[in-house]
């Protein structure tokens, strides 16, 4: 059982390695693949509905353009943000079009440019700019020639970042990693008409809020620093939703400017009803309605929702302080890790156990981990939580199946090889049956055959020379031969009844030697003390010959440590030390065992009162050992101090799988 354990052990531990290994790589493919990005995005915005965001803010404020403008445009944005100041608008962001973006005349940008100047702790320029792939700057462009210039220092008057805002823009929506998901509140930048100097730029939100709350800073920005404890430019937020397009309330800019299409000016008359409308709010001043397909992105309520209602979701999320929260990447690895080790322990104990009824109770189980799992997600996303679930359950599973893949081969690998290990295990049964069966014989021919032969001569002779002896003795001793006969076969029978190999030495010989002498000293029948040499062999895999080898040298070493117990060891004699050696020098194996008695015990080895005490076969099954073994001999040497030592050495032969092996 211990053994079963044991390899249990092992293949679990393997399937938790492989399952750590395929799950971080799989974490690194798949975060790359477009088709789990775009099934993860599907599921969360479906999440996103779960969660239920705080009132509406009503301080914000969307200004739509239903009607065309005449160009050039900038005399009409210019009273456009005159009238909606002056009207009470705390903040106007202005999302300006492709054809004010270029340098125009002077003359044409000037009344635009004096609004700026004017209301520049007002106004919010945005600025578009593609998805931030990296931390590293990045060139903006920045509307440079809207600012009021100072011609002696050639510098603007009021420094870009000031009423600049970025906001970034991707069309289609790939992941939840898409501006339309998840947008940065600052950046490092290089300005396009400055190349050697790096400046910090904020979003669109960031500024628009800072100048909304206070000409310092902006409380809900300040908290979302403090609680992240990391620079401005390296948070990212993820948007909170109210709803699809056309939530936020919003103005048309018919209602606003009263003039015939297309529009070229945009005077607000002091009475006009706007006022009530307008006062403290922050006004985000929209594109266009052209440019919808253009820079609009899809919402994940399945609408297409304007660059103005993105920023307006994004402004209230920040405000509110309801923007959705996601894992950290650190945590997200662990999820998919942990994941995939239950599933690579449940498949590797599938495939080791293979019960029907463990496999169905597996597969319950881990159901039971997809559907907690699946909850957890469900109450995160209700909490404002977002919590990957489709790119886990994808790591888990393709994970577990790369796993079964890998163990099932192994494992029947494994079984091949446990085959042939059998395989060779009954060859070298056989031939232990065998060798055992001809000693048996030869032992009942050289004893007990012998005195019978010896007794019926003497009968002979007997009733020959002397008709009236009695022969009743003689009667006896042939009983005697009988019984030793009866015993001698009854040995046989054990034997034949014990052939196996020797379950110690299937993880070598020298571990299977060290057990035996743990074995024995913890029986108490080995009281000296061991000095320990014993090394490992370059043992063939599977070879029948040298498993038969194997167990003849494990009963050579056996038989060696009786005769210290029975001849060197005190009270039978006066040894304190036995040192066991057992090395290997290229195909030359030796095995010595010696003890460091006083006075020689070599008279008393073959004493037939002895081996009984003892049990063992004594030196004639040692000698006969030695001779079967592939160039092996024996030798006892009685050392000077009165000590003996017993030293067998054999030719092993490693296969070239082996010696490859060992290399």
């Amino acid at each position: 059982m211990s053994r079963r354990w044991k390899i249990l052990n092992i293949w679990l531990l393997s399937g938790v390695g492989l399952s750590a290994v395929w799950s971080l790589v799989l974490s690194a493919v798949l975060s790359q693949l477009p088709l789990v990005g775009q099934l993860e995005l599907r599921i969360q915005d479906n999440l996103i509905r779960l969660h239920k965001p705080s009132i509406l803010p009503k301080e914000i404020l969307l200004v739509t353009i239903d009607r065309p403008i005449a160009r050039p445009e900038h005399n009409f944005y210019a009273e456009l943000i005159r009238g909606l100041i002056d009207k009470g608008a705390k903040v106007v962001v202005l999302n300006l079009p492709n054809s004010i973006r270029r340098p125009l005349d002077s003359r044409l940008e000037n009344s635009l440019k004096q609004a700026i100047a004017k209301f520049s702790d007002q106004i919010v320029l945005v600025t578009y700019i593609k998805k931030r792939s990296h931390p590293l700057p990045s060139v903006i462009p920045v509307y440079h020639h809207l600012l009021p210039f100072d011609r002696q220092s050639i510098k603007p008057l009021i420094a870009p970042e000031q009423v600049h805002g970025f906001f970034e823009s991707e069309v289609g929506v790939k992941d939840l990693t898409s501006p339309a998901r998840q947008a940065h509140l600052a950046g490092d930048f290089h300005y396009v008409e400055d190349f050697h100097q790096t400046h910090q730029v904020k979003s669109v939100a960031a500024i628009a809020l800072e100048k909304f709350s206070s000409p310092l800073a902006n409380p809900a920005i300040v908290q979302i620093i403090e609680n992240e404890n990391t620079p401005l430019t390296q948070i990212a937020v993820n948007i909170n939703f109210w709803g699809p397009a056309g939530t936020f309330p919003r103005l048309k800019i018919s209602s606003i400017c009263a003039a015939a299409a297309p529009l070229k000016r945009c005077s607000v008359s002091p009475t006009h009803p706007v006022t009530r409308q307008v006062r403290h709010k922050l006004v985000l001043l929209d594109l266009p309605k052209e440019y919808l397909t253009s820079l609009g992105v899809l919402s994940p309520f399945g609408n297409r929702m304007s660059v103005g209602e993105v920023q307006a979701n994004l402004i209230a999320s920040l405000m509110t302080n309801s923007y959705l929260k996601t894992t950290p990447q650190w945590l997200n690895y662990i999820v998919n890790t942990l994941g995939a080790i239950c599933l690579g322990l449940l498949i590797t104990a599938g495939i080791v156990e293979r019960p029907t009824k463990s496999i169905r109770a597996k597969i319950w189980l881990f159901g039971g981990i997809l559907g907690g799992y699946t909850g957890l997600c469900l109450l995160a996303a209700w909490q404002g939580s977002l919590v990957p679930l489709a790119t886990p359950i994808v790591i888990w599973l393709g994970s577990g199946a790369l796993v079964a893949v890998c163990l099932q081969l192994a494992w029947k690998q494994h079984q091949l090889h446990q085959q042939r290990q059998a395989l060779a295990e009954r060859q070298a049964v056989l031939l232990q049956a065998r060798k055992l069966l001809h000693r048996v014989v030869t032992d009942i021919h050289d004893g007990p055959l012998q005195e019978l032969k010896l007794v019926m001569d003497g009968i002979e002779l007997l009733a020959i020379n002397h008709p009236t002896v009695n022969p009743n003795p003689l009667l006896d001793k042939l009983e005697a031969v009988g019984r030793e006969l009866r015993a001698q076969l009854g040995n046989t029978r054990t034997i034949a009844e014990k052939l196996e190999i020797t379950p110690e030495l299937e993880a070598g010989l020298e571990r299977g030697m060290r057990q035996h002498l743990q074995h024995l000293v913890q029986k108490g029948e080995l009281t000296l003390s061991i000095q320990d040499n014993l090394q490992p062999l370059l043992e063939p895999q599977s070879d029948s010959r040298w498993i038969d080898a194997r167990e003849d040298i494990f009963r050579f070493f056996k038989e060696a440590i009786a005769n210290v117990i029975c001849h060197a060891q005190p009270p039978n004699g006066s040894a304190t030390e036995i040192s066991i050696s057992l090395t290997q020098k290229r195909s030359q194996c030796t095995l010595l065992v010696e003890n460091n008695a006083t006075r020689p015990a070599a008279a008393t080895l073959e004493s037939p009162n002895r081996r009984k005490s003892c049990g063992g076969y004594g030196t004639k099954l040692m000698a006969t050992i030695a001779a079967e073994l592939p160039g092996g001999h024996w030798e006892r040497i009685s050392q000077a101090d009165g000590g003996m030592q017993v030293r067998l050495v054999w030719t092993l032969h490693a296969t070239p799988r082996d010696k490859t092996k060992d290399e």
